[in-house]
């Protein structure tokens, strides 16, 4: 998942040969955050429209920006964000989002431009081989916002499908937020943070501290639990669990106690009575935070980053 192969992909990419879909989606909070609900309208000319972003892409922010994995503490202006498909962070949400527009009931463009149907955040053009073909090739290519003007006249062309070049009611930008192959590098590539609501990262981010608190429970190494908890399940905190280290964790829970207070004297975090990493005060479970998740860092009372490594620098 570098430039490299993100450029490779969209070169490879062959429109003409895909059968393409255009959905729209609106939003709306559930039970388990953000949920998006697809709509497919007709639209002919698709595979023009795709080339035209596959252009763009290559010209501007694929050459302006290095392709890095995903991190939530990395800016969107600087990066070009990469994940791979069954990634724990966006296989639920593409999964879904596969399965609506291939199954999606299709509209006719009327229905969007007058405001018939909930109100559309954003549109995505689908793309895949025919059902004969051996190739299980998918493209996503996701964007924010309403295509259809308001207040504009409909022009429509035949069967009411929406042709691009003469139709008024209608506008694309060649920008994109969001994008995902299938089969060509199992990867998807986010463009602009915006996206990441209706993808409903911050959901992913508590379910994956959550996971982390799973393995801290079993391990026996964490003293005031529920304080510690409650510190994790903070967005700010949660985000970090996404580089959690299992060898860290494994590496303080085989250490002798008297190695143990040792080691994390270095980061400044205390042990209880029990020998378990205190967290009676939020500093304490944040220093035990970025300790597990690789993120400690020099600081004034120098103390020393794990960076990637098990143990810090001498």
């Amino acid at each position: 998942m570098d430039t490299t192969t993100l450029t490779e992909a969209l070169r490879n990419l062959n429109a003409d040969a895909l059968s393409w879909k255009f959905a729209l989606y609106s939003a709306h909070k559930g039970r388990d955050g953000i949920e998006l609900e697809w709509h497919l309208c007709n639209m002919q000319g698709i595979p023009g429209q795709v080339d035209l972003i596959r252009e763009h892409l290559l010209k501007k922010p694929v050459a302006d920006k290095p392709v890095a994995l995903y991190s939530p503490f990395l800016s969107d202006k600087e990066n070009i964000f990469a994940l791979e498909n069954d990634s724990e962070m966006i296989h639920a949400q593409l999964t879904d989002i596969f399965l609506n527009i291939q199954n999606g009931q299709a509209y006719p463009p009327q229905d969007f431009a007058s405001g018939k149907l909930p109100k559309i955040v954003g549109y995505a053009f689908y793309g895949e081989q025919s059902k004969d073909s051996e190739s299980k090739e998918r493209v996503l290519f996701m964007r924010r916002g309403n295509p259809f003007l308001a207040g504009a006249s409909l022009f429509m062309g035949v069967e009411d499908e929406i042709i691009v070049n003469n139709m008024p009611v209608i506008k694309f930008t060649t920008a994109v937020d969001f994008l995902s192959f299938l089969s060509i590098n199992d990867s998807c590539y986010i463009f602009s943070s915006s996206i990441e609501n209706d993808l409903a990262f911050e959901n992913r981010y508590f379910a994956i501290a959550e996971k982390c608190l799973e393995k801290l429970v079993e391990a026996e190494i964490i003293g005031n639990y529920d304080s510690f908890e409650n510190t994790v399940m903070k967005i700010k905190n949660a985000k970090k669990f996404l580089t959690f280290n299992d060898e860290i964790l494994d590496y303080i829970i085989g250490l002798p106690i008297t190695e143990r207070i040792d080691y994390l004297d270095k980061y400044g975090v205390e042990l209880d009575q029990a020998g378990k990493m205190d967290s009676y005060e939020a500093s304490q479970s944040e220093l035990i935070i970025d300790l597990l998740c690789g993120r400690s860092c020099i600081d004034p009372l120098n103390r020393l980053s794990v960076g990637n490594n098990i143990t810090p620098r001498d």
